[in-house]
């Protein structure tokens, strides 16, 4: 679906999608922290699951998300990242 397409449903009726940047919000939260998550609801995580219902429990699909991905703590000692000099 193009941007266009999106911008068309009935959903955004009414938004100006040229001033939408300069429109002030319409609340702005006040943070304590970086990591304040006090606007989030927290009553009901105790009944949480911790593994999702028909979730993969034998592990089989964790590795997919860091296919290409490499472990900096083995590159390190070998291209010697840690004193700035590359080995030979």
């Amino acid at each position: 679906m193009a941007v266009e397409q999106i911008k068309k449903h009935p959903f955004f009726y009414g938004v100006d999608w040229t001033a939408i940047r300069n429109i002030e919000a319409p609340f702005i939260p006040r943070l304590r922290s970086i990591t304040d998550t006090s606007y989030f609801p927290t009553e009901e995580l105790d009944q949480v699951p911790d593994e999702p219902a028909g979730g993969d429990t034998t592990g089989a699909h964790k590795e997919l998300a860091f296919l290409g991905y490499v472990v900096l703590s083995i590159l390190i000692p070998v291209v010697g990242l840690e004193t700035g000099n590359k080995k030979n």
